[in-house]
């Protein structure tokens, strides 16, 4: 355990590769806000607040940018991290399609229960990082 914090330790002293990387590095710095302002969606909160470590495990490239897997010493969290690196043009039709099967499965289900249904919002893209790439966690790591 201390080898591995000590190997981790080390991973973060060096420059930053990433931009997954970087934000891990703002949040072991305790830029909170800087940290905030890469992510995709303007509207979410930190999933990782505070930082200790962290290690590059893996990294794949997955539609619209790369999906990066680091070991990270948390309060939040103490393990596996997946954090995505996106184009922002990407996440936004992710989220208009993503909201687009939720309208759909809302609408089934007030189908079956004989009510009217409620629609969720379609995202707007000044709800989106207007950076060119943008960090994304996914949620259900959290839960």
């Amino acid at each position: 355990m201390t080898l591995l914090l000590a190997v981790a330790a080390s991973a973060c002293s060096g420059g930053t590769e990433n931009m997954a990387e970087q934000h891990l590095q703002y949040l072991s710095e305790g830029d909170a806000s800087a940290a905030q302002a890469q992510y995709c969606s303007l509207e979410d909160n930190l999933r990782l607040i505070t930082v200790h470590a962290y290690q590059l495990t893996s990294e794949t490239e997955i539609d619209g940018g790369t999906e990066y897997i680091y070991f990270v010493d948390s309060p939040e969290r103490f393990g596996e991290v997946v954090i995505q690196v996106l184009s922002t043009e990407a996440f936004f039709d992710m989220a208009i399609t993503s909201n687009a099967q939720l309208n759909e499965a809302l609408a089934d289900a007030a189908e079956l229960l004989g009510e009217e249904a409620s629609i969720a919002p379609a995202p707007k893209r000044e709800d989106i990082n207007q950076g060119k790439s943008c960090v994304f966690l996914p949620f259900d790591q959290f839960e």
